[in-house]
């Protein structure tokens, strides 16, 4: 296979002074396309006859390999292109190999372990294999793709690569990056650094750490090793740019646009900390969302909506799940299309659950209410030194590669139990990202929870202080919460406020009041990770301590928290407003109300929904109503109570509902779906020219059946060497 390498002189001239660039983010509905019989159905026969239009395409045409080129599968993108569908490639950094010169990864371009050893993994961070990389991809550019999803092999992971290029990295980044002191830096090692000579492989060598473990003298609680994965973070985020920048300045050269970037980093409770290394510059987050030793209990409340919401409000990102529940009941599967979809996610139509049409025909005709701003009145603070934390968390999780969450997670469920809207006020660990968390970030929520974020940087400790004086309250949930800087030092002797020192603050359960606002401490328990439990393994935890933490935590809450009320047991109402529009809100209504199996939910009928006025609509309220994509929105009463809160009765909710108070809902009718048909390769061509009878097998599909196939052919003259 020849590899052409674009504009690879310039690139690698160019690869330090790249400056930061974000891939294209993607806008509307994301309906993924996927196939479950492979190449029988990669065009999407089963879509089509069950009247689904998909927006997206992976992998569908397979990968540019030894065998394929990227002119093989141009043609197959281009047609998936102009049936409207965007056309993402599926690959891993373990493909670059033929893309390098003579087609074998150097040495220079291979991780090396702790001991010493040079493995046979991509170093991706080594300048030979970036190159490869950007080769690799610019082939899919000359594919004509959309897009590109890269799997986890071979990215930035583990403990890194301890080669000589970037140990001496590792030492620039700590003294001249970072800039820390000789005394910051013997204080943290033990022992003086000489930046041009320190060898930190051999370091951790001397501790005692292996591949194998990194727990050898506690290496990782320790404060070096914090360093190391954060510098392992940061080296992610100059290769993702790097990536981006170079592949899409060849897109616009060549195809007059950019493409978008995806990378797969898990991001639910397995490595957590991975996702957010480079999201402001990939278009996307995606990411396994299987489980190891739990069940997958979808129709118990153990949902996604906790990962699709952590990067919307501030990186408005959004997620695609690579897995699904295993529960392959038509109920769970309709609720999790229903709401990864709600929850601004990428989703799957599969055809593996054909009767889930309905779900994905409602998204794709009401796609304009989608996609729109979240509208929330709890900010949850999700500091990334506690995710990444090198001090125990009181649960017992050690400090770990890829970081720990359950305390989000858990934090995230309960919010949906109480059906509060809530966004995610990521907050940077001022090491591998910079840290410019501030109180604006915070100022618009009357409620901002802490629940068990042990790390925190000087500046949020602060930010958060201030946004309490001037009036916003705090709700503190488990212990030593704020304790802690992002290296795992005790700061608790000077995080106070005036004379209430830090355990009066934030270690005793109880309210105190800092200027116009409070600090309220409500439990040292790990009420937040005890609800993730509660979750994933639901008989692990008691319902009457499910009771009691739910019963805390609403007793707590200011005035008008939560927003939304429902009549109705276990909906979950969503809330957005329609900001580049006319300020309607749009809520999206879930049913999670489950029998014990999750075979089935309880269809609800003419239940209450209780609901703020829109803030800046203007005009006269109408509340219409969706469910289904074949019947027109109807028309709902609205009653205005005397609090200013308005009540409607909601006709009916099976899986999905789609609310909008403002303006009605208004949208098209379903489109008609084109035919699609193919001939079906069983027969050799060189043979057919005899005179013996052949079968031909053509496949086509329609959305409103076939009444009729028209087959045309040519026969070829040899005589003539022409077509007749």
């Amino acid at each position: 296979m020849k590899i052409q390498f674009p504009f690879l002189t310039v690139l690698l001239l160019s690869y330090a002074s790249l400056s930061n660039a974000a891939a294209p983010k993607p806008e509307g509905l994301l309906l993924r396309g996927f196939e479950s019989q492979g190449l029988v159905n990669r065009r999407g026969y089963e879509a089509v006859e069950n009247g689904v239009i998909t927006t997206i395409r992976l992998d569908a045409t397979s990968e540019i390999d030894s065998t394929r080129t990227a002119a093989d599968i141009a043609p197959d993108i281009a047609w998936y292109r102009s049936r409207g569908q965007k056309y993402l490639a599926y690959t891993h950094f373990g493909q670059i190999t033929p893309y390098f010169a003579g087609g074998t990864a150097p040495e220079a371009a291979l991780r090396v372990n702790v001991e010493g050893t040079t493995t046979t993994e991509i170093n991706i961070t080594n300048s030979l294999a970036m190159a490869a990389a950007i080769a690799a991809a610019s082939a899919y550019v000359d594919a004509g793709v959309d897009g590109i999803e890269y799997d986890i092999h071979g990215a930035p992971g583990g403990m890194g690569s301890f080669d000589a290029d970037s140990l001496a990295a590792f030492n620039t980044w700590l003294t001249v990056t970072k800039a820390y002191s000789d005394t910051k830096l013997t204080e943290v090692f033990g022992q003086a650094i000489a930046a041009d000579s320190f060898d930190y492989r051999q370091y951790l060598e001397d501790k005692g750490v292996t591949t194998s473990s990194y727990y050898a003298s506690n290496t990782n609680e320790s404060a070096h090793f914090r360093l190391w994965r954060a510098f392992n973070n940061y080296r992610e985020r100059e290769t993702t740019n790097t990536l981006i920048e170079a592949v899409n300045a060849y897109a616009e050269q060549e195809l007059g646009r950019e493409i978008e970037f995806y990378f797969n980093r898990y991001g639910f409770f397995h490595t957590p900390a991975s996702r957010w290394d480079s999201i402001d510059l990939s278009s996307g987050n995606l990411g396994e969302t299987w489980f190891e030793g739990v069940t997958w209990n979808y129709e118990d409340g153990h949902t996604l909506e906790p990962v699709f919401r952590a990067g919307l409000k501030s990186f408005d990102k959004r997620f695609e799940s690579w897995n699904q529940p295993p529960n392959t009941s038509t109920a769970v599967q309709s609720v999790y299309l229903a709401s990864n979809i709600a929850n601004n996610g990428v989703a799957d139509w599969r055809d593996d659950y054909p009767d889930t049409a309905p779900i994905a025909r409602l998204a794709y005709r009401f796609q304009d209410q989608l996609d729109l701003q979240p509208t929330s009145e709890v900010g949850i603070f999700y500091p990334q030194a506690t995710l990444e934390h090198n001090v125990g968390l009181a649960t017992g999780n050690d400090a770990m590669i890829g970081g720990q969450h359950y305390w989000y997670l858990g934090l995230a469920y309960l919010m949906a139990d109480l059906n509060i809207n809530y966004d995610v006020a990521f907050a940077a660990d001022d090491l591998a990202r910079s840290d410019t968390f501030s109180a604006v970030d915070v100022a618009d929520y009357a409620l901002v929870i802490a629940a068990e974020t042990i790390q925190v940087t000087d500046n949020q400790f602060a930010q958060l202080i201030e946004y309490v004086s001037d009036g916003g309250k705090l709700l503190i949930i488990g212990a030593n919460v704020l304790r802690y800087d992002e290296l795992g030092n005790d700061m608790s002797s000077s995080r106070g406020n005036g004379a209430l020192d830090y355990q009066t603050l934030f270690n005793t359960v109880g309210s105190q009041t800092i200027g116009s606002g409070s600090i309220q401490v409500i439990s040292l328990d790990t009420w937040a990770s005890t609800m993730y439990t509660a979750k994933a393994n639901a008989a692990s935890v008691l319902s009457s301590t499910l009771a009691a933490i739910q019963s805390g935590v609403s007793d707590a809450l200011p005035t008008g928290i939560p927003a939304v009320s429902s009549s109705a047991e276990k909906v979950r109402v969503l809330r957005y407003t329609d900001s580049g529009g006319d300020a309607s809100d749009v809520y999206h209504l879930l049913n999670h109300d489950f029998n014990a199996s999750g075979s089935t939910v309880t269809t609800h009928t003419n239940f209450d929904l209780t609901l703020p006025t829109p803030t800046t609509f203007t005009g006269a309220l109408v509340a219409s109503y969706a469910t289904s994509a074949d019947d027109d929105p109807v028309t709902l009463t609205i009653t205005t109570n005397t609090d200013g809160s308005l009540t409607v009765t909601i006709p009916t909710l099976e899986y999905w509902g789609i609310l909008r108070i403002g303006s009605a809902i208004s949208a098209e009718p379903f489109p008609n779906i084109a035919p699609i048909a193919e001939l079906v390769g069983l027969f050799d061509y060189e043979v057919y020219n005899s005179t013996e009878d052949r079968n031909l097998y053509l496949r086509a599909a329609d959305d409103s059946g076939l009444a009729s196939i028209t087959f045309w052919y040519q026969q070829y003259d040899t005589a003539s060497s022409s077509w007749g």
